[in-house]
């Protein structure tokens, strides 16, 4: 894309940063350019491109390219020379972000004084720079040095020049450590502390030259190791071989007078900030942190706040002349060159680690060496030789009784850093202990028991009487919150089962919440659809089901529901229909099919029956009902306009349904209307549809061919394909009269079709456009036929 030369600059206004992207002279004269001020905020973002980042350019003129984003300000990519001055600019912008966002903490917390005193970092913009105060006290063998000059730093505020580093907090605390433990004894052991950039080598050499360089053995070993994989793999991966290598190398030198395990070990990676020597900023840069935590197996402690931070650090001197820090370190003058220390300047100044202590550094400084070596820097570069590598502490009862550095450790450019501390803690009191414990748990038992929810319900049995298909069945119950607490209660599935419920049963609500003393009816409806009919009128379900009503953090409540059914002449099969010749009611089961007798209405029936055989023997050839149905509606509603379009009323509804469960009626309740609505219902609530599941699709693929659609028809069952054939002779006889009912072909085709012709249950939702389409043709090739079959 088009590129145009910008200037950038970091602006602070009361305490405030913000990032001009700025025209150069010659674009501003050639002519208008705008001009952005982008504030440094929570919406502020400097991303550099991880293509540039994690790749070596070998190019003459090295870049990189950054993504800007901020607030009110269009996103900018920005392509900048890859050198220390970009480098320690886009540090200091990438510091003035971090001191918003712990700006924008400080407001929304109220922060502990302990914890405020962690916040070793922030800068505190709100107040004038203090004077210039002589440096912390430090505990160690050593006087405390003498009150530094001023420090050679720009008068405008910058970033903390804090660095890579890890912290140590001995927290490992027992179960009751948080308690106050009158009988616990104090004692004071010792703890080894030591950092190590390694640079990214590899242990060529024993470490016990700088892990067993004392007499006696730690209680504790906290070693940090910094850099200890540079690779890409290491970066994007979170893993390394390395680290492994590292650990058994550390196990391997541990002191021999005691036996130790690890009891921890933490890897971290992160972006930390290397400080520079020019009043620009800082240079960001990643590095991967091993923390590792041993002890002797024998000791078990509670500590008191006690922080140790060790690592590289990455502070500097301010001094420019490599030579002349040298000088000063070969004629020992290593106070002197302690006043140009970054990190005791940022103390002094209160910047960072304004509370923490550090011994007094006897040791020259650890970085940088040539590898092999313990010759400073010889490269082009030729470092300053500074003290990176640093441990400092904070809290009460620590005594530093060593701080050095191990100069015959050469893997790396750093010299590895140990610490010797005595730290007291308090040794739990193992009696005092148990019986605190113990009165906490009767305390917690009683505090649980008070605050589990519980509820009271007015019944726990329901029994409905004479439930019948497609008829509606109410009982109601009361819950109330008789806790101490409020309540979430809801009915749960019974284990193995999907639903809380049967399908002819529900609960409304099914689940709610309940204050402490308030109450909620709940209903229990019975009703039993298409979708539940079958089942019950075939004996494999009965009206009983238990409901489990459970709270959350409380118990279950079991209610019972129980009942009897009256079977159904809908949702029974076809055949079994037409194996029963008295009414539905009267047959257990459906399965009695017992004697008829010999009634008028009985008699009136058998032209129904099969060809040759006797009343008692043989079948009907379709179910009576059905007929008693379609007959009613041929002989009466032919001309009825609106037929099938018109819904009938529920009371009528349930009146025929009645009326051909219980007799074999002369003729049927209710108008026109609802005896064609019945007709429908029966159809839809068949177990098995007109046209059987197993040859839904052979009717699809057939429906273009009227040749093949009455093969298909001829292939049913007996009881299939005379029901078939009965309604399409009726639809037909409707169509003659369509001047006066208004039915078309169409329009019954799209009726009947999803009713005689349904898809198996397993394919239902599945089923299309296309296929619905087709199952509507295949009727309507027999509705416009002129066979009379």
């Amino acid at each position: 894309g088009h590129k145009e030369p910008r200037l950038l600059s970091l602006i602070e206004r009361n305490g405030d940063f913000i990032l001009g992207v700025l025209a150069t002279p010659d674009v501003v004269v050639s002519g208008p350019v705008a001009q952005l001020s982008i504030p440094i905020n929570h919406k502020f973002e400097i991303i550099r491109e991880a293509e540039e980042a994690l790749l070596i350019d070998f190019s003459d003129n090295p870049s990189i390219k950054i993504r800007l984003k901020g607030e009110k300000a269009p996103e900018l990519m920005l392509e900048l020379q890859d050198d220390e001055r970009t480098q320690t600019f886009l540090t200091q912008v990438k510091s003035a972000q971090e001191r918003d966002y712990a700006y924008v903490d400080s407001l929304k917390n109220t922060v502990k004084v302990e914890e405020k005193k962690n916040q070793q970092n922030r800068i505190v913009a709100s107040r004038e720079p203090p004077p210039i105060p002589t440096l912390p006290p430090r505990k160690a063998s050593f006087p405390p040095s003498n009150p530094l000059p001023p420090a050679p730093i720009p008068k405008e505020s910058s970033a903390a020049l804090q660095a890579r580093g890890s912290s140590v907090i001995p927290n490992t605390k027992s179960e009751c450590s948080c308690l106050s433990l009158p009988n616990s004894t104090s004692c004071f052991d010792s703890f080894f502390i030591g950092t190590w950039n390694v640079n990214g080598q590899t242990p060529d050499s024993s470490l016990e030259p700088w892990l067993c360089c004392d007499s006696d053995p730690p209680d504790i070993y906290a070693i940090g190791f910094q850099e200890l994989d540079l690779s890409t793999e290491a970066f994007l991966y979170m893993d390394s071989s390395k680290e492994q290598v590292w650990i058994e190398a550390v196990e391997r030198a541990l002191h021999k007078k005691a036996d130790y395990k690890m009891v921890s070990k933490v890897t971290s990676q992160f972006n930390f900030k290397r400080n520079s020597q020019t009043e620009i900023g800082q240079i960001y840069q990643h590095i991967t942190l091993v923390s590792l935590l041993f002890k002797t197996s024998s000791f078990d402690f509670v500590f008191l706040s006690v922080v140790i931070w060790l690592g590289d650090l990455n502070y500097r001197l301010f001094m420019y002349d490599a030579s002349e820090v040298k000088r000063l370190i070969a004629s020992n003058a290593l106070k002197k060159l302690q006043e140009y220390d970054q990190l005791n300047i940022q103390r002094q100044t209160k910047r960072a680690f304004t509370d923490f202590m550090e011994g007094e550094i006897n040791f020259i400084p650890t970085y940088k060496y040539d590898n092999k070596t313990d010759r400073y820097d010889s490269s082009g570069k030729c470092r300053i030789p500074a003290w990176c590598d640093r441990i400092l502490w904070r809290g009460s009862n620590v005594q530093q009784l060593k701080y050095r550095s191990h100069m015959e450790m050469r893997t790396s450019d750093h010299k590895p850093v140990s610490s010797l501390f005595k730290i007291g803690v308090k040794v739990v009191d193992e009696n005092r202990q148990k019986k605190v414990f113990e009165a906490i748990v009767r305390d917690m038992d009683r505090l649980e028991n008070d605050c589990l929810p519980s509820v009271s319900l007015s019944r726990f049995e329901f029994t409905f009487k004479d439930v019948k298909f497609r008829q509606l069945q109410k009982e109601r119950f009361v819950i109330t919150n008789d806790g101490q607490v409020p309540c979430h209660f809801a009915f749960i599935p019974k284990p193995n089962d999907p639903n809380y419920c049967k399908p002819w049963l529900r609960a409304e609500p099914n689940k709610g919440f309940l204050e402490p003393s308030e109450a909620l009816e709940i209903y229990l409806e019975v009703y039993v659809s298409k979708d539940s009919v079958t089942l019950l009128n075939s004996g494999q379900d009965t009206i009983y089901d238990i409901l489990v009503l459970h709270l959350d953090r409380g118990k279950d409540y079991f209610i019972t529901i129980s009942g009897n059914y009256l079977s159904s002449c809908f949702g029974t099969s076809l055949e079994t229909l037409c194996r029963i010749k008295k009414p539905v009611r009267e047959v257990e089961n459906l399965i009695d099919l017992g004697e008829d007798s010999d009634t008028e209405k009985e008699k009136c029936m058998n032209f129904l029956l099969v060809d040759g055989g006797s009343p008692e023997d043989k079948p009907l050839k379709i179910p009576k009902e059905v007929w008693i149905l379609v007959n009613h509606l041929f002989t009466k509603s032919c001309d009825q306009e609106d037929l099938f379009q018109t819904p009938g009323l529920q009371e009528e509804l349930q009146s025929i349904i009645d009326c051909l469960d219980t007799s074999i009626p002369e003729y049927l309740p209710g108008c026109n209307h609802s005896v064609a609505e019945a007709l429908l219902i029966f159809l839809e609530a068949l177990p098995e549809p007109v046209v059987c599941y197993e040859l839904y699709q052979r009717c699809l693929d057939s429906s273009h061919d009227s040749r093949l659609c009455k093969q298909l028809i001829s292939q049913l069952p007996r009881a299939h394909r005379n029901v078939f054939r009965y309604l399409v002779s009726f639809l037909k006889e409707l169509l003659r009269h369509s001047n006066n009912n208004n039915l078309t072909a169409s329009l019954i085709a799209t009726l009947f079709a999803s009713l005689l012709i349904r898809p198996p249950p397993n394919v239902a939702s599945r089923q299309s456009s296309q296929d619905r389409q087709k199952a509507i043709n295949f009727i309507l090739g027999f509705l416009m036929s002129g066979d009379e079959d």
